[in-house]
């Protein structure tokens, strides 16, 4: 009478790795036994043995495409924050520059541009002016004004422009904001 368990290791059934938790768990161990063993018994540890390291090579792939991912994400966040500066430029010279000017066309063609470009890559401004109520998600306080006459925390200028990456915040407004006159 042949004892030998002959299931095949996976259950057709599920699609699952139905391996029966056999006596001995690796060849080595089937080798050093020195039990006599058929050819199904080996077949079924070697296939036990090459899933399990086909899976932890899964997992590390996973891992490292998963590291990769958020550097990248990082550095071309970083990257984008650094060409904020150049947006920045753009909006000193513009206010500084007569709109009669010949040049300020030609300079507000260039920011347009470059807004252009940036969403593109899916970079907005965030849109805030005078008048509109802080939001500390989007914007940060760079100064305060005593204004009776406004709301707390209005915003009375925007001394430079927020941007969104997607729906996440890329950079902060810096704002001037009122607030209550001091007794």
């Amino acid at each position: 009478m042949n004892t030998e368990d002959t299931s095949h290791p996976i259950d057709p059934g599920s699609g699952e790795l139905a391996f029966r938790s056999p006596e001995l768990e690796t060849l080595e161990q089937l080798a050093q036994s020195g039990q006599p063993v058929g050819v199904e018994q080996i077949n079924n540890l070697v296939v036990r043995e090459t899933i399990n390291s086909l899976i932890r090579r899964v997992s590390d792939l996973e891992d490292q495409i998963n590291t990769s991912q958020q550097d990248q994400r990082h550095e071309m966040r970083s990257f984008l924050v650094s060409l904020l500066r150049v947006g920045d430029s753009l909006d000193r010279i513009l206010k500084l520059t007569d709109p009669d000017n010949e040049v300020f066309a030609s300079l507000s063609a260039l920011r347009n541009l470059f807004l252009q470009i940036l969403e593109d890559r899916d970079v907005y401004v965030v849109e805030i002016t005078a008048g509109d109520d802080f939001d500390p998600v989007t914007c940060e306080v760079s100064g305060s004004e005593e204004r009776p006459d406004l709301a707390p925390d209005t915003i009375l200028s925007v001394e430079r422009r927020g941007y969104l990456w997607g729906e996440k915040t890329l950079r902060r407004a810096r704002v001037v904001i009122a607030i209550p006159a001091r007794s």
